[in-house]
């Protein structure tokens, strides 16, 4: 007999719920799409189980199943919708509408609905086809969600007391954007002009400036991305439950655009506890007398983000984290280190190597970089097995041998795509090195290589496994011939000459006589017979960061002439001094053979 022990329970349950819904159907206030299969709007998993104890206790299973695949407010989000269908046999139906032929991933979503719900025809409008309904598609939901959006976890922001900073920092926080969407989401008579005309939004509409946007997101297809997502449907906005990421996005958005709104206000009352928690975990690895500032802007969308719109602004699209807030400043942390990190990075190899020396820093800097941001702000795993470590160290290991040896390209691209796709096992890597370096050699050489860059790393952390081979297993070392090549570059840029020029730069000297004075004795102090073009590529960073265009064309000609293979060095020098709109001095570069 089935569920022996609920007998003389049902019995009272019934007998309440007869009553129970004798009130509701009286009480005018309590009228609402959701009543039409007995649910008041804010109902509860137990007011749902004692609903099926009182249809048909076999029904109580398929609750729990519910309950198990969804949110109590998902589940809510998605009876509301369902109730408001004619009939549920209209879900037989979602897979032909016309929003969805226009979706990236139309095919796959034709295909699931048209298995799901075409073949296993719905004929009840009763608690069992509504609960059956409602299994389907959150089994279908959560078989497609693979990246995490759109997930909440009624979490608040758990912050330190914060204190006063030493140094500066400017956090900046933009809310315009989100604030623009979720606004046109809300007000049913709002136009997408009100989004597309936004200061934010034309930002990431640009199409003919360069690399504004990598997925080249038109303003056509944000306005067509809204206005269906602003479909109110039941039948559309079942889909967009299903397939929150419809859109770009914005379907999820539009769905839980009162979530959203919550999560914005709470970023809003605690943007002092999140610049204090930001500060003390970045500026610590920074110089001391280094100042930032950083515009945070929040916008909606996943097609709308803007890659190196400016140097001080970070994107950050607020249905990536919904309520997870640690997440969410770990993002943030990570992205503003690497912003600053490389506004401070001293690096002068592009303008003294050849293109294939030049190409492996590029890998180490991408490397470095990333596994430093990842160690200040994790925003992956947050440890690493040592086995799956003991691989990373290998592929590495592997790619550069290709490398050495000259393999085909296809061959060496593989390693290295290898190295980037997934967890990353290049920067889960470097995070692993960034470990090293500071608990062996302490938080001082770390900074240095931030400062210095990607030589200064490596040759950090290789001496940190040989000044304490104890500590550091075997597997996690480089081979000898990366060795010997670090050396080398460690060679041709000195972390001491460099950091004296990187020292010289920050002191604050204005006066240009009093500046190449010091220049003068930076050269005079470290000269030697193999270093010449060091301190000069030095002295001409120093004035080309400082805007001094003359002065620094001249030290770059001087470092230039003693470079054996030029072209490679001159072509950066020139993209260098064009970043800095010094176009004079870069079309001479640029005229170099």
């Amino acid at each position: 007999m089935i569920f022996p022990k609920l007998k003389i329970r049902i019995y009272c349950k019934i007998l309440f719920l007869i009553c129970t819904q004798i009130i509701i159907l009286i009480n005018i206030g309590e009228s609402n799409s959701q009543s039409k299969y007995g649910f008041s709007e804010k109902w509860t998993w137990e007011d749902m189980m004692n609903e099926a104890v009182l249809v048909d206790p076999v029904l109580i299973k398929s609750v729990d199943i519910l309950k198990q695949g969804i949110t109590l407010k998902d589940a809510r989000i998605l009876l509301k919708n369902l109730s408001d269908l004619n009939s549920l046999n209209e879900l037989t139906q979602i897979y032909i509408q016309p929003y969805s032929e226009t979706e990236k991933n139309e095919v796959k979503w034709d295909s699931v609905f048209r298995s799901s719900f075409e073949v296993n025809t719905i004929t009840e409008d009763n608690l069992k086809g509504l609960l059956s309904s409602m299994i389907t598609l959150s089994e279908i939901r959560n078989s497609n969600s693979e990246n995490g959006k759109f997930k909440f976890h009624d979490k608040g922001y758990l912050s330190q007391p914060g204190k006063e900073l030493k140094k500066k920092i400017e956090i900046d926080f933009n809310y315009s954007g989100a604030e623009k969407v979720l606004e046109f989401f809300k007000d049913e008579n709002a136009n997408a002009e009100i989004v597309l005309e936004s200061e934010v939004y034309k930002n990431v509409t640009k199409e003919n400036d360069l690399k504004v946007n990598s997925n080249n997101l038109s303003r056509s297809e944000l306005e067509n991305d809204l206005l269906k997502s602003k479909d109110n449907s039941p039948l559309y906005s079942i889909y967009k439950w299903v397939n929150p990421e419809s859109s770009g996005d914005f379907g999820g958005v539009n769905i839980y655009k009162d979530n959203f709104s919550e999560i914005l206000s709470t970023i809003k009352e605690n943007e002092d506890n999140i610049r204090f928690d930001i500060a003390k975990n970045i500026l610590k690895y920074l110089p001391e007398d280094n100042d930032f500032k950083v515009e945070l802007i929040f916008l909606f969308g996943s097609k709308a983000t803007a890659d190196d719109f400016s140097k001080n602004k970070i994107y950050v699209n607020v249905e990536d984290y919904c309520d997870d807030y640690n997440y969410l400043v770990r993002h943030l942390i990570h992205e503003i280190y690497k912003l600053n990190e490389k506004e401070i990075r001293f690096d002068v190899s592009e303008f003294m190597l050849n293109k294939k020396d030049e190409e492996f820093i590029n890998l180490l800097s991408k490397i470095q970089i990333n596994g430093i941001a990842n160690y200040v702000g994790p925003v992956g795993s947050e440890t690493r097995p040592y086995d799956l470590l003991e691989k990373d160290f290998q592929l590495f290991n592997k790619t550069y041998e290709s490398i050495r040896k000259g393999k085909s390209k296809i061959s060496t691209d593989s390693l290295k795509l290898a190295g980037f796709e997934g967890n990353a096992p290049f920067y889960t890597m470097a995070t692993q090195m960034a470990y090293i370096i500071e608990t062996t050699l302490g938080q001082n050489s770390l900074k240095e290589s931030v400062i210095i860059g990607p030589v200064s790393f490596f040759n950090h952390y290789i001496k940190s496994y040989k000044d304490y081979p104890d500590k550091i297993r075997r597997v996690f070392r480089f081979s000898g011939s990366l060795e010997n090549k670090i050396q080398k570059f460690k060679n041709k840029f000195p972390d001491k000459t460099v950091k004296t020029a990187f020292q010289i730069k920050n002191s604050g000297i204005s006066d240009s006589a009093i500046l190449n004075i010091r220049i003068k004795d930076f050269i005079k102090s470290n000269f030697s017979k193999n270093n010449l073009e060091l301190l000069n590529i030095l002295s001409g960073k120093i004035l080309l960061d400082m805007n001094y265009f003359e002065s620094a064309d001249y030290y770059f000609s001087e470092g230039l002439k003693l470079n054996k293979d030029k072209r490679n060095a001159a072509h950066n020098i020139g993209k260098a001094f064009e970043e800095k709109g010094a176009m004079k001095e870069a079309e001479k570069y640029f005229k170099i053979q």
